[in-house]
């Protein structure tokens, strides 16, 4: 019955404080498939308010100054990535905040034709290429 936070996934070459567009969508697949199986889930990212802007109306953020620093957050699923020859090799855990103990791991490879298959909102490096080849708009 306690709520779990879920964290993205981190890249394991890097410093941990990064991610990518996989590692964002593990952690919104983890909260929903954490949520199907009735485990209560606690979105750290909503703020306390709706934000309207001519983009839209949003209740999530990534700022930390929007967000709430005193949330009852006893456990967090969190991992990390790394580049595998044949995809990415995920590494997930449930870890008690206070004790860093880890309740629960798992890990998986993830193929690179799954991965490929998500594609950035903002276009990312391979986006407006065709076979290579730069498109721009004339």
């Amino acid at each position: 019955k306690t709520p779990v936070a879920v964290t993205n996934f981190a890249l394991l070459d890097s410093d941990l404080q990064q991610t990518d567009l996989l590692g964002r969508q593990m952690s919104e697949s983890f909260m929903h498939e954490l949520h199907k199986f009735r485990i209560p889930v606690l979105d750290y990212k909503a703020t306390d308010y709706i934000r309207v802007t001519e983009e839209g109306d949003f209740l999530l953020s990534r700022d930390y100054l929007d967000l709430n620093s005193s949330l009852p957050i006893e456990y967090v699923l969190t991992g990390t990535m790394a580049k595998h020859q044949g995809g990415v090799l995920v590494n997930a855990r449930i870890l008690g905040i206070e004790s860093r103990a880890v309740v629960a791991s798992a890990q998986t490879l993830i193929p690179f034709y799954v991965v490929d298959a998500l594609i950035p909102s903002d276009g990312g490096a391979s986006a407006g290429t065709k076979d290579g080849v730069k498109l721009s708009k004339g």
